[in-house]
């Protein structure tokens, strides 16, 4: 756990990991630094974005959508729209209930609501890329292009165009998921800034050195450790929850149930995660050493 994750911090992190040729694989989300510093200090790896991180975009782009139709609605219709179908298009097509799937039919053709269909479609088709064809790298490059294609000319759907210019940014480092010999993903680091997190919030004022103690410390996990249940790292092809998460005051203790709360309460930017005033470089995405919050990244 470290204080930041500025360029020369995480080279110098990397520099000194034993056994630093042996390191084939790395997978972050879309934070540019981690380019030189994997690059310098890690000559044998290749960078993977995990594909979650990705795939989060289009979700945005779909709320985006809902937002503008609803933002043309009188306020007992939007009020309708939000609660009958927020999540409902955030559920895959497959999970889907009889009465979900009847809700986005009847909005294919009307005049106001259409755009929330196609929008759903656009997100389900870009989570496609991955689902429907893990075995081909050159089947989810051409499905990609597909893809691109299908988005509308229209103004609402702009946010679709720039999750395609994010794909074409981070072109090699997307598709390189397909290259890997395992279905990698950064999941274990997630879970564990989700924890930093909690715990900022617990001990409001805390020095970066008890936070770092609570956090790696927490009597939930050493007791796990100590009954030799637990790992010190998450296994590769584990199940269930690699934390035991503990309950804060006024936050559910359940990973499912916090993300009810942090989608409607923050703006969601799976380039810096669910941290509000997060200070970063717009052109490399370099989180700055003043941020408070989010700074205390694994």
């Amino acid at each position: 756990m470290m204080l930041g994750r500025n360029q020369p911090s995480l080279t110098a992190y990397f520099s000194n990991m034993p056994n630093a040729d042996d390191v084939l694989w790395v997978c972050t989300d879309m934070y540019r630094p981690f380019e030189k510093s994997i690059n310098t200090a890690l000559p044998n790896a290749r960078w993977v974005v995990d594909h979650f991180h990705v795939v989060a975009y289009a979700n945005r782009a779909m709320d985006k959508v809902r937002i503008e139709v609803q933002s043309k609605l009188t306020k007992k219709d939007r009020i309708t729209t939000k609660k009958g179908m927020a999540y409902t298009l955030r559920t895959r097509l497959r999970d889907l209930t009889d009465e979900e799937a009847s809700q986005i039919r009847a909005c294919r053709g009307d005049e106001v609501y259409g755009p929330l269909a196609v929008a759903y479609d656009l997100k389900e088709d870009f989570f496609n890329i991955y689902d429907e064809h893990r075995n081909s790298k050159s089947d989810a490059q051409q499905a990609f292009v597909e893809w691109e294609k299908s988005i509308p000319a229209e103004a609402i759907y702009e946010d679709f165009r720039k999750l395609a210019n994010t794909v074409h940014n981070f072109y090699e480092q997307i598709f390189n998921y397909w290259d890997c010999p395992i279905s990698i993903t950064n999941g274990f680091t997630e879970c564990s800034n989700r924890i930093i997190r909690e715990n900022n919030v617990r001990g409001r004022g805390n020095s970066f050195e008890i936070l770092r103690g609570r956090t790696l410390y927490r009597h939930a996990n050493l007791e796990k450790i100590e009954q030799n249940t637990m790992l010190l790292g998450p296994p590769i092809a584990s199940r269930g929850p690699l934390f035991h998460y503990e309950e804060v005051k006024g936050i559910p203790a359940t990973p499912d149930a916090q993300e009810d709360i942090r989608f409607d309460s923050f703006e969601y930017d799976p380039m810096i995660g669910l941290i509000p005033g997060v200070n970063f470089d717009p052109e490399t995405g370099e989180i700055f050493d003043e941020t408070l919050i989010g700074d205390d990244e694994i």
